[in-house]
């Protein structure tokens, strides 16, 4: 049986959160802290230990939501620049539609969602360079997450 332990007043999302955070993974223990919040998977604020390593991935940023150290297939060269150099901060609100693609699996598994319509819902929430010939076109994360909750609620 897992421990989970909090700090201050407890918000149900984000317990919620952190308890599935914790099925998927088979979770030893998991905290939130008094200033958690929802978070895109796992609740800011939060952390998880699993036998032999520990995901904080939810204290002190935002964006790391939910990740979990594990060994894959990719190479450096298949993950997008931005899915590793950016701060997370929220300041600009846009990813890669590279880094957007590679997420788009585990979206559709998590929302139990056809691919296709994530990645729609991806190309649907791609906004144009700046006028027209300035930078690269992004992902409006917000305006994309907006849509996946309208289209396949969270649990």
């Amino acid at each position: 049986m897992s421990t989970i332990k909090t700090f201050g007043s407890v918000d149900a999302r984000s317990l919620d959160q952190l308890k599935r955070c914790m099925e998927a993974g088979d979770a030893e223990f998991g905290v939130l802290c008094a200033d958690h919040h929802v978070g895109y998977s796992q609740p800011i604020g939060g952390g998880i230990a699993y036998e032999g390593y520990v995901s904080p991935s939810g204290v002190g940023y935002d964006i790391g939501c939910g990740n979990l150290a594990v060994r894959t297939n990719l190479q450096a060269s298949d993950v997008p620049v931005d899915a590793v150099t950016t701060a997370g901060s929220g300041v600009d609100p846009h990813i890669s539609q590279a880094n957007a693609r590679i997420q788009a699996r585990r979206v559709a598994a998590v929302r139990k969602l056809p691919l296709a319509r994530v990645q729609q819902l991806v190309k649907d929430n791609t906004d144009d360079r700046d006028l027209g010939v300035l930078g690269e076109p992004g992902v409006n994360v917000l305006e994309l997450n907006l849509a996946v909750d309208k289209e396949a609620p969270a649990r």
